[in-house]
């Protein structure tokens, strides 16, 4: 649950890392290196969502960050959900489904963070729907979870089962705030010298 007094920032897709970091921090009136996290919303086809949000900025320290499910969607509308690839205009929900299932098989892992990141030339309106089915899938995977405890949907929990239901599954839409630098090519192949 998201409390009356926590401060939004509405995410507009058309800024690509440092200006969407600027944009966030003028809304929210801080510095994200100071606290990272926020509440977002979205607005996708008319309808506002609210959800947790982090964004990874670069700061002067080092910021650790584990349970990622990476994101990642060209302007080809082709997207990497946990490097597994989905073909343009294919939703997303099942993959990044089968990704939570995968990262929270760990008994101990509590949180997840859904890093998305985009090219500079990405439609915003893909990048809309790629955070749409996100949360689909993350609402897919909490109500499995209410099921199972509670025998509900998390939609007809009361609050304490809700802080229950966080205690074992909660989670972050993440956003880069600076470029990640592109991996190097693999080593040629070796040749056998005879």
């Amino acid at each position: 649950m998201i409390s009356e007094n926590e401060k939004i920032a509405k995410i507009k897709f058309n800024k690509y890392n440092s200006d969407l970091v600027d944009d966030i921090e003028s809304q929210l009136k801080i510095d994200l290196c100071d606290r990272s996290n926020f509440i977002a919303l979205s607005n996708t086809n008319g309808l506002n969502i609210k959800f947790p949000a982090f964004v990874l900025k670069e700061c002067d320290y080092f910021t650790s960050v584990h349970g990622v499910v990476t994101i990642q969607i060209n302007s080809n509308n082709e997207t990497l959900v946990d490097n597994e690839f989905v073909s343009s205009g294919s939703n997303i929900e099942n993959e990044v489904l089968e990704a939570t299932r995968g990262w929270m098989q760990n008994e101990y892992r509590k949180r997840l963070v859904y890093l998305i990141s985009w090219d500079s030339l990405t439609k915003p309106t893909q990048i809309e729907n790629k955070l749409k089915e996100t949360l689909f899938a993350v609402k897919s995977y909490s109500d499995s979870i209410a099921i199972s405890k509670f025998k509900k949907k998390v939609a007809e929990l009361n609050l304490s089962e809700i802080k229950t239901l966080k205690d074992k599954f909660d989670f972050k839409v993440g956003f880069r705030g600076y470029k990640m630098p592109t991996p190097p090519p693999p080593p040629p192949e070796s040749k056998d010298i005879e």
